[in-house]
């Protein structure tokens, strides 16, 4: 039998109890002493150590080195990104997201959101998936989703010339709405037209073109037309009412309202016959002559067409009558025919 036998990990010469004589066995304990006191835990140098039998409570360095073959790194999550001063060129977890601090402190967030934040300009993973914003050549462009265009929702915008210290063109919303409303840009019309704005919205280019417009594409006028007084006669040298020549009107009370005679399309003109006669006239509002003093029309035996006869002025706000008054003077028989009264609010 051998006096020594060897370990199994690192091959010390053990010696065997009562076979290995003295003063050997003293000799082979001093050999295993020396190859225990620089054991590395390399493969036959020592058990390898487990994880289990390590007690790390402060920082390891690397001396410089790499660490590899690693399948993966794990962070413990923080509470915050990382600010003492020491913190720097480390990569750690905030909550959930990868941080990086850079040799001078700055805080950078690498994810959010389930995705990369993407690199400088550019804003990706927001929370429906592929939504992003980038910028590059001069233009910011949102996406919903990939190739898609996303809306923006802002308060008011200021348009300027991509030039330096533009001045600025600020669009803006009512100062207050009952609800939201869109507003819908018509398409570029085939020439110069003018821009309507329906009640839904919509802007269209394609009513009437400049030179070209008619009553049908123009608001409608606040106006009132009597009917015809066909054929009314007086001798009367004291005004009288003419026949059906009277209106009533809604006015503002800030704008001018034009009071008329005209031709009720069947050949209307005015007339006295007297020797020496002649005609006054006068506009009334609400039963008052308060319009303007009575206007004199021509001589006797002469026709006259009734748009001579005509008034402006700005009533005060809320609904007028308007009618016509006339008399001979001195004296005659004054005839008016197919003439209307009409009032427009200006």
């Amino acid at each position: 039998m051998a006096n020594t036998t060897l370990s199994p990990n690192m091959g010390l010469p053990v010696p065997n109890v009562a076979v290995d004589p003295a003063p050997q066995w003293a000799s082979d304990l001093n050999a295993c002493m020396s190859v225990i006191d620089q054991h590395t835990h390399l493969p036959g140098s020592g058990v390898p150590i487990t994880p289990s039998a390590l007690n790390i409570n402060s920082d390891v360095t690397f001396a410089n080195n790499n660490a590899t073959n690693l399948r993966s790194s794990r962070y413990f999550p923080q509470g915050s990104p990382l600010a003492q001063a020491t913190d720097l060129g480390c990569v750690y977890v905030s909550g959930v997201d990868l941080w990086y601090n850079d040799g001078v402190g700055n805080q950078i967030r690498i994810t959010q959101g389930g995705s990369v934040t993407g690199s400088t300009g550019t804003i990706t993973g927001l929370p429906s998936g592929t939504a992003g914003a980038s910028y590059g050549a001069g233009v910011f462009t949102f996406q919903s989703a990939t190739n898609t265009s996303a809306n923006i929702d802002a308060g008011s915008y200021v348009f300027r010339n991509a030039i330096a210290n533009s001045k600025g063109l600020t669009l803006s919303p009512p100062a207050a709405m009952a609800s939201n409303y869109g507003l819908v840009l018509p398409t570029v019309p085939a020439s110069t037209s003018f821009v309507t704005l329906d009640t839904s919205g919509n802007f269209s280019g394609s009513i009437a073109t400049v030179g070209g417009i008619t009553n049908t594409n123009l608001a409608a006028s606040n106006y009132a037309i009597s009917s015809s007084c066909v054929s009314f006669t007086t001798s009367s040298t004291s005004f009288v009412a003419v026949t059906n020549l009277s209106v009533t009107l809604s006015c503002t009370g800030t704008r001018l309202v034009f009071i008329g005679l005209i031709d009720d399309t069947n050949g209307g003109y005015i007339n006295v016959s007297a020797s020496g006669g002649g005609i006054q006239f006068e506009f009334l509002q609400d039963g008052t002559n308060n319009i303007s003093a009575p206007k004199f029309v021509g001589v006797s035996n002469s026709g006259y067409p009734p748009s001579i006869l005509n008034v402006l002025l700005v009533p005060s706000a809320g609904s007028h009558t308007f009618s016509v008054q006339v008399r001979g003077t001195p004296s005659g028989t004054v005839s008016v025919f197919n003439t209307r009264l009409i009032a427009v609010e200006l």
